[in-house]
């Protein structure tokens, strides 16, 4: 299960001696750090992701929920502003995060909701990364939860942590059912429209095809997304497993089998949506 979790520091020293003791948790197999960052707040109150950690699995920041968490973090007139975007712009890793960017205040906070990311420990997170502190941010797995807190705790700092599910694929799902309904009823009143109606409906179906096939467009790219997640996932956690101690190696190889069950499901379902997408976009007799 992958897990939200934020720790934030009085400082950006003890923030990146943390980040050391991260690595070495994720190097022992305690814990697997899947992307993250570090996140501060100047004297000033604007937020910016740090750019001097930009290597290792807490630097690589390859989630888009860290564009958005900077954005929410900031606040609408800061995203309005520009700032956010400029901040992120002149990090180490903004590749990996301004995709999360691209949107409004309210599209971000919709992007970290998709993310899995409650409004819950974002307030909290909020409320501690007061001017002058520090934030590590990252999404992982864990085998037990007291190597994070130990490591934590030894600088000081404040942990929040949450179960994280990713609606991303429901949302996706769901758009795919309506749009796919929306066509096919058009096309069922097309079929029983008079004459005189019927060019107004092949109008708004020529909408609703084009909303769908966007929409199946949406949904491919996710299936690619998510198998070069899987990818990554299970060939990062396979070198763990290669050293990892007898006692660590049963937990590891229980978390692959399970995450590659989770991606199976999660894959077959956007596949099936796609299929009752593509057949509603074959009632081509209109």
């Amino acid at each position: 299960m992958d897990i939200f979790v934020a720790a934030v520091f009085d400082n950006s020293t003890a923030a990146y001696r943390a980040v050391d003791r991260i690595r070495e948790l994720h190097k022992l197999a305690d814990i697997h750090v899947f992307s993250g960052a570090v996140i501060a707040k100047d004297p000033d109150g604007n937020v910016l992701l740090e750019s001097t950690v930009n290597e290792g699995p807490v630097g690589t920041a390859t989630g888009y929920w860290v564009g958005a968490l900077i954005g929410v973090l900031a606040g609408p007139a800061a995203v309005a502003s520009g700032a956010v975007a400029a901040a992120v712009g002149t990090a180490a890793i903004a590749g990996a995060a301004i995709g999360g960017l691209s949107g409004s205040f309210l599209g971000m906070a919709r992007d970290l909701t998709d993310a899995g990311l409650s409004e819950e420990i974002l307030d909290a997170v909020a409320t501690e990364l007061r001017p002058g502190h520090t934030a590590v941010v990252a999404l992982i797995d864990e085998l037990a939860t007291l190597p994070l807190d130990e490591a934590v705790a030894a600088e000081n700092g404040k942990l929040f942590r949450k179960p994280r599910t990713d609606v991303t694929d429901e949302r996706i799902v769901g758009e795919l059912g309506t749009a796919a309904s929306a066509l096919s009823n058009l096309r069922v009143e097309f079929l029983n429209a008079t004459a005189a109606d019927r060019d107004l409906l092949k109008v708004k179906g020529s909408h609703a095809r084009s909303t769908l096939e966007e929409r199946v467009r949406t949904a491919k790219e996710r299936i690619e997304t998510l198998e070069s997640e899987l990818k990554y996932r299970t060939s990062a956690i396979d070198e763990q497993v290669a050293g990892a101690s007898q006692e660590r190696l049963e937990k590891l190889r229980t978390r692959r089998t399970d995450l590659r069950s989770d991606f199976t499901n999660r894959l077959a379902k956007l596949k099936s949506a796609i299929e009752g997408a593509e057949a509603a976009l074959a009632e081509d007799d209109w």
